[in-house]
């Protein structure tokens, strides 16, 4: 993985087409479950390109100042799609110059402008997103970068497979927003019904407003991959209703409005004797509150009234004795409900050292996906320096990591370094080498601190990684751990590396084996939260509360 595109972009040369007999177009069938259509004539111009993934290296460089509104998630992985030949020239199982390899924009697909509509690109989806697209609050789009700028186009979803024209690109992502509905309340009253699977009626009573005003709205459905798996990670909410967000003027709406919904697929046989309650949540400036307006009023038909909210939902939760969920609480669990935040871990991991330099690698993934990463990374011979808690990141979430003490970047590159974590991607990582600044006599303490972006463009603090360099080993020689047979390797090789504090070991347990745990090196290591967080446990939704984060331990 070390300074190479990884194995995902190193993709068969085979090509087939669908051309029949008697037809004006021809498909061509690319690698990783895309297509191009087109007329026939361009048959042997389109079997000619070549569809690849982008590395994480090419993501955090070309991305690190693109923003990307929060109502768009990416549903895809990016990808670029050039001609065959010049691929050949960067396929990293062929030795070539660096400076060949990292030539990727001067290349695009470029067909003339007189087949405009006549070209069209097929990409499959995952399942959990064609099922949000079947509704009408979806609306799917294509992100094209032409080799310039990124630019949105529709898309169409058929049989899994988002669809898009496009005659000229050179990097392509499939994306899908909330589509916003319009609606008129007028002073007589107004009901506004949502249908397609939602079961929703918004009502206004009379006097509501003084004169007909617009009413705007978005229906968000809950993210279906971590409904699937909710029961290890949240300890109140267990199920949700599609979530309302509201655009209107609110001082012109003199009433509360009132919500019905019909709630259904409720669990109803909790664990350890507790109860479950349907609650009416409301929401303002993205944090949620309960409403004690709320009723039951037939078999699964609930409703509540709310006044000056930007949102409704309706949630089924665990009550555990007289415990309350706080707002906090309440607001981090829905948020990872509705796939605005991630649950996620933060993995940093030491490859190699001299007298001068340290390589160090951070990935970004998924929570379950960490056992998994750490044991691929431990088969190559890298040590665990740190794994973080359990954190809430957006589904496109930036980072800034800054070396400190002992550590940093060498003079004239700056003082940070750029990772983007895409929800989407296998491959969210940075590898990176710091000097070492340590004069004789100096601490040996080395901090890697880790910032996100907010809305306000602006980066939060969320943590700080610290480690003692004297307990890394020296690898002057290239060690490829990962060739040996594990159960030779000499384990007193690595005895010098110790655990010097009860957390650090707590840190790195979760998820690793035996067999695993006995060739990582977790090091003199451990996690300060940042005074930021502590004041602002929400700050953007970016990171989980600290009361939250003590449920979600391993």
């Amino acid at each position: 993985m070390d300074d190479k595109n990884s194995s995902d972009d190193c993709y068969s040369s085979d090509f087939e087409d669908d051309t029949e007999p008697g037809t004006t177009t021809c498909t061509i069938n690319l690698e990783n479950d895309f297509s191009i259509t087109g007329p026939s004539s361009l048959h042997s111009i389109l079997n000619e390109f070549i569809t690849t993934k982008w590395t994480a290296d090419e993501k955090n460089n070309s991305l690190k100042f693109l923003n990307l509104p929060l109502e768009k998630t990416f549903v895809s992985d990016i990808f670029r799609t050039v001609p065959r030949q010049d691929e050949e020239k960067r396929n990293p199982c062929v030795k070539i110059q660096k400076e060949q390899s990292d030539k990727t924009c001067s290349f695009k697909f470029n067909i003339p402008s007189q087949y405009n509509d006549q070209v069209s690109f097929s990409v499959k989806m995952r399942d959990s997103f064609v099922e949000k697209t079947v509704s009408q609050f979806y609306e799917v789009f294509a992100w094209i970068n032409d080799g310039l700028e990124w630019k949105m186009f529709q898309a169409t979803v058929k049989d899994g497979f988002a669809e898009f024209y496009c005659n000229q690109l050179h990097s392509f992502g499939i994306v899908i927003q909330t589509k916003r509905m319009n609606a008129t309340v007028n002073p007589l009253g107004t009901e506004i019904e949502i249908r397609d699977g939602c079961a929703c009626i918004l009502k206004f009573d009379k006097d509501c407003v003084k004169s007909n005003e617009n009413f705007r709205y978005t229906v968000h459905t809950p993210d279906v991959e971590f409904s699937r798996n909710i029961h290890t990670s949240t300890r109140h909410v267990k199920h949700v209703s599609n979530k309302v967000n509201f655009e209107y003027d609110k001082a012109k709406f003199l009433k509360p409005i009132k919500v019905v919904v019909s709630f259904t697929n409720v669990p109803l046989k909790p664990q350890n004797k507790s109860k479950i309650e349907v609650l009416c949540v409301g929401y303002k400036n993205g944090s949620a509150s309960i409403v004690d307006s709320m009723k039951k009023s037939a078999d699964s038909i609930y409703s509540g009234s709310l006044y000056g909210y930007d949102g409704v939902s309706f949630a089924a939760v665990l009550k555990i004795k007289e415990e309350k969920i706080s707002k906090i609480e309440l607001t981090d669990e829905l948020n990872l409900f509705y796939g605005s935040r991630i649950l996620c871990n933060i993995l940093v991991h030491f490859l190699k050292r001299n007298s001068s330099t340290l390589r160090l690698r951070v990935n970004c993934c998924r929570a379950e996906q960490t056992k998994l990463l750490i044991t691929k990374e431990q088969q190559e011979g890298h040590f665990l320096i740190h794994k973080s808690e359990n954190l809430g990141l957006t589904p496109y979430q930036r980072f800034k990591l800054r070396p400190a003490g002992c550590i940093g970047l060498k003079s004239g590159s700056g003082a940070h370094l750029w990772m983007l974590f895409l929800s989407v991607s296998s491959e969210n990582a940075l590898t990176f080498q710091v000097q070492i600044n340590r004069i004789m006599g100096g601490s040996p303490n080395a901090i890697l601190c880790f910032s996100t972006d907010t809305n306000t463009k602006t980066y939060t603090e969320i943590m700080k990684v610290e480690f003692n360099l004297d307990s890394l080993p020296f690898l002057q020689n290239r060690l490829d751990i990962g060739e040996l047979n594990q159960s030779k390797i000499d384990t007193k090789k690595i005895e010098t590396v110790k655990i010097t504090k009860s957390s650090d070991l707590k840190s790195i347990e979760a998820g690793v084996d035996n067999v695993a745990s006995s060739i990582h090196c977790p090091t003199d290591c451990s996690t300060f939260v940042s005074e930021t967080e502590s004041k602002h446990p929400n700050v953007g939704g970016l990171i989980l509360s600290n009361t939250t984060l003590e449920r979600y331990e391993q």
